[in-house]
Formats: structure tokens, sequence, C-alpha cells
């Protein structure tokens, strides 16, 4: 997996894997990156994202649904929360890593954001 710069359209919103935009306005406006609360949209709806300003490459934050299993299930989450994801081979965590994330207020307030692919 890797870090991409992905295309968002400023005027619909719409996540474009290519520089094509299918909003049907004229002059769509493709941005390469966006602010914090646009790339919390984009977790919300599934997408993994990172800033291109991290130091460490390779990791991102992706929203993690708390266990559903009802019989036997130990979990006392019950909220959905964010993660940040090492994968395997990243060499902080060469076996990968999974940790409970909380923006700093640098984060919150870029405007580095990308959507990983």
């Amino acid at each position: 997996m890797s870090i991409e710069c992905t295309k968002i359209c400023q005027r619909c919103r719409y996540y474009h894997a290519t520089s094509e935009c299918c909003c049907e306005r004229d002059e769509c406006i493709l941005v390469d990156k966006m602010d914090f609360s646009d790339a919390l949209n984009w977790v919300k709806h599934g997408k993994k994202i990172a800033r291109a300003g991290w130091n460490g490459k390779n990791m991102w934050v992706r929203l993690f649904e708390p266990c559903t299993i009802s019989n036997g299930c130990k979990c006392s989450l019950s909220q959905p929360f964010l993660v940040i994801e090492y994968p395997k081979g990243h060499s902080a965590y060469p076996d990968g890593s999974c940790i409970p994330w909380l923006a700093s207020q640098s984060d919150i307030m870029a405007d580095d954001w990308v959507v990983v692919e």
C-alpha cells in the first residue's frame, strides 16, 4: 500500500482515483491535499488518510469499528475510533501494528492530508 496524492474535487468533494472529475460542473477544481475536516469525512466513508508532512512514511489513519459479536466477546469498546496503522515490514514495527490514535493540534490545523490508496 502506498501513499498517493489522490485528487479531491473542491466543488463536489468527490474522491477521484484519476484526474478526471464526474461532478458534471464546469471548471471542476481538483486538489491533491485537504484539511483535517475533509480528511475525516473520507475516513467516515471507509478511506485511509495520512499527512504528506508526517515524518514516518507508509503509515495511515483509518476508522476502527468496535466488535459487534455478542457471544463471548470481551471487547468493551462500543463506538468507532481512529487508529494509526503501520503495515508489516514498516521500519518502526516490522510485524505491523494498529494503535489507537488522537490527532494533535498540528494535525488538526494541517492542510496536507491525503487519501491513501
